[in-house]
């Protein structure tokens, strides 16, 4: 090593690049060159040598039938994202008309395709024994292989006007789609459900990679670099600061030592006895741990190992709910708009129906009559399915207006007869102003529906609507007034209603009400407190006489066009049917009953026939 000698002073001054450097320099080049290695050798497995991220297959299969199967169950088993391509394209038979099992088969083709998934209990319940193609995985090569299930009808009715599906989607000539489904799940190819289904499809899976070890590699290729990096800087810097150090002012000269009293106290030692010191004070504790009181090692309690309770069946999912409930809305507002009471009937039944029926007769005779509210597609704001396997099978549920915010909720009740029935709205009532409902259990849980005449409330669903029914006619007279809780209905038609109505038309005229229970069966539906959701009907019928012998009662709109007749001497009788929601506690509660939301219309007029 060169020493550098300043005339006149007694030290050297230090070279600028040492020995301790150039390894510092050739140890950081080794480690960007072992960094740059791994970081080629991660990104190569990344790219080129990667295993490829999808796998297809393809099938065609020379007699389809009118459906085809996959079980997710089984294409699960490649992977769960699924690819699938069809091609449309069929030719054979069709009935002439669909609907018709025993109209004329005509010859007909079509390229339509529609794919459809849904739980597989569902879907075979649909099938209900027609002729299928269930494609399957082979096990040992991964192809699509075909099987038929002979059944005993060979056409079905078109899967897109289903309910049963969780989804459906329809194109032409071709339809590209992309699953993830449950085992529980099947999805199905058809054309229209007369016609065979499109014969050839593919399927393609998206394979999971596992990028573990080239994640490695290029980590700490990441890693080793930086380390690298830091080492051949910390060199220049150390470089540099020595070079800085030559170029400064010349150090001071050494001064001789001073004299300093030894100190009283004792001092660490330092070197080699530092380090023995500090060993024996870490043995201290070692040591007297090892006089310490034996511990006492807790023994577990073995504890049984229970089984996660099974989740019932439901009616429906809540996906399944939001394409119900758009289909719904869709057909009632072009059978709104053409006062259409066949397409009507075919989303609604029951007291929903009636009320339809009977605001399509009155707007026909005058625009100004037959107020109905719509029924909205959504949001959907609770949805509590049924727990059934069987059918029919019942939903309840609240749907806002999203077209209309300032509109009230809406609360539906909704039945499918048959897995191949479309559900229909029973009820449809709407909600009191902040009205609070109570808790219920989520859609993936669903709710026991319960008998009409139950005991296993605080009051029956018949006796309810026959306390309710005295509580209109005579208010706070009623020995059931303190039964159920302050309602707008009894605002508007209750006892106090009736006397100011009375009271305003009773020099020409006399009124007399009386309430009946409806003919459409309770609808009860189980809350998560043991109270329940009770659904029904009671009828108003509002009867006017003259006061006086030989004057008439003059009707006027809806009363004047259901009854036919615009005065009459004998009276007039009106009945109004009122569609109720209450909540029902729980046997042995002392809370009142709540009505949660009504609608009413005017049902029959007719004049009082004469004595």
């Amino acid at each position: 090593m060169a020493v550098v000698q300043v005339v006149g002073y007694p030290w050297t001054l230090p070279p600028t690049v040492t020995k301790e450097d150039e390894l510092r320099r050739f140890v950081s080049l080794v480690l960007l060159g072992l960094s740059v290695i791994l970081l080629a050798v991660g990104i190569v497995q990344r790219t080129v040598l990667a295993p490829p991220s999808t796998h297809t297959e393809s099938i065609a299969i020379d007699q389809p039938a009118s459906l085809t199967l996959l079980d997710a169950s089984d294409v699960n088993t490649v992977s769960r994202k699924q690819f699938y391509s069809v091609t449309g394209g069929a030719e054979g038979l069709t009935y002439s008309d669909p609907t018709d099992t025993t109209s004329e088969l005509v010859e007909a083709s079509s390229t339509r395709v529609v794919v459809a998934y849904g739980r597989t209990r569902d879907v075979m319940a649909w099938i209900d024994g027609a002729t299928y193609q269930r494609v399957s995985v082979v096990a040992d090569t991964g192809a699509l292989e075909s099987t038929v299930t002979v059944g005993a009808e060979a056409r079905v009715p078109d899967p897109a006007a289903s309910d049963i599906w969780e989804s459906v989607v329809v194109s032409d000539d071709y339809l590209e789609t992309s699953v993830v489904l449950p085992d529980d799940y099947t999805l199905v190819i058809a054309t229209d459900g007369q016609l065979p289904a499109p014969a050839s499809f593919s399927v393609t899976w998206t394979i999971p990679v596992d990028v573990t070890v080239p994640t490695a590699f290029i980590t700490i290729g990441l890693g080793i670099g930086s380390i690298g990096i830091g080492i051949y800087v910390w060199t220049l810097f150390q470089e540099r600061r020595r070079r800085r150090h030559r170029q400064g002012r010349m150090p001071r000269a050494p001064r001789g030592p001073r004299w300093r009293p030894r100190s009283v106290f004792p001092t660490m030692p330092r070197g080699r006895r530092v380090r023995r010191f500090v060993v024996a004070m870490a043995l201290v504790p070692a040591v007297m741990s090892g006089c310490s009181a034996p511990g006492t090692d807790a023994t577990p309690t073995p504890v049984e190992p229970t089984e996660p309770a099974e989740i019932p069946y439901v009616a429906v999912t809540e996906k399944q709910f939001d394409r119900i409930i758009a289909a719904a809305s869709q057909t009632m507002a072009t059978a709104d708009e053409t006062r259409d009471e066949n397409l009507a009937a075919t989303r609604l039944a029951g007291a929903a129906l009636k009320f339809r029926s009977i605001a399509y007769r009155l707007r026909a005779a005058s625009p100004d009559l037959g107020d109905f509210f719509t029924i909205p597609s959504g949001p959907v704001r609770l949805v509590l399915p049924q727990q059934t396997e069987a059918w029919p099978r019942s939903v309840f549920a609240i749907v806002d207006d999203a077209s209309n915010p300032d509109s009230p909720s809406v609360a539906l009740t909704l039945v499918q007869d048959s897995p191949r029935d479309n559900y229909k709205i029973t009820y449809a009532v709407s909600l009191e102003p902040s009205v609070v409902i109570p808790e219920v259990a989520s859609a993936q849980l669903g709710a026991a529906q319960l008998a009409p005449d139950t005991d296993l409330l605080a009051k029956s669903p018949m006796a309810v609507i026959n306390e309710y029914g005295d509580l209109i006619i005579k208010g706070t007279e009623s020995e059931f007034a303190a039964s159920f809780a302050a309602d707008t209905l009894q605002e508007q038609v209750g006892a106090a209603a009736k006397a100011a109505r009375a009271t305003e038309l009773g020099a020409s005229a006399k009124f007399s009400w009386k309430e009946d229970v409806g003919s459409f069966a309770p609808f009860v539906l189980a809350t998560s407190d043991a109270g329940a959701l009770v659904v029904m009907t009671f009828i108003e019928s509002e009867t006017v006489k003259p006061k006086q012998q030989g004057s008439a009662i003059s009707t006027s709109g809806a009363v004047k066009v259901l009854s036919g007749k615009s005065n009459s001497v004998t009276g007039v009788t009106a009945q109004y049917e009122y569609q109720v929601l209450f909540y029902v506690p729980q046997i042995g509660s002392a809370e009142p009953v709540r009505l949660l939301g009504y609608s009413y219309s005017l049902v029959k007029a007719f004049a009082l026939p004469t004595s």
